[in-house]
C-alpha cells in the first residue's frame, strides 16, 4: 500500500510538470512542443496586434499597422 501511494504522488507529479507546459502552450495558440518561456518579439506583437486591429474595424492591415507606428512614435515622443 505504501508503494502505491508513493507511485501515485509520483505520477501526479511527473503528470503536472509534463501538462502545464504543454496547456500554457496549446492555450497560447503555440505549437505543443515549444518553448513555453519564449517571448515574441515587439515586431510579432505588432504585427499580431494590428492583424486584430484590421479584422476588428475593417481597416487594411496596412493602415492599421500605420496606425499603431504613429501611436507608438507620438507616445515615445
Amino acid at each position: 500500500m505504501a508503494v502505491f501511494k508513493v507511485k501515485f504522488i509520483l505520477g501526479i507529479i511527473v503528470g503536472a510538470l509534463v501538462a502545464f507546459p504543454l496547456a500554457h502552450n496549446l492555450g497560447a495558440g503555440k505549437h505543443v512542443f515549444s518553448n513555453p518561456l519564449e517571448e515574441k518579439s515587439l515586431m510579432d506583437r505588432t504585427m499580431d496586434l494590428a492583424s486584430d486591429i484590421s479584422t476588428k474595424t475593417g481597416k487594411s492591415f496596412d493602415e492599421s499597422m500605420s496606425d499603431i507606428k504613429k501611436a507608438i512614435n507620438d507616445a515615445t515622443k
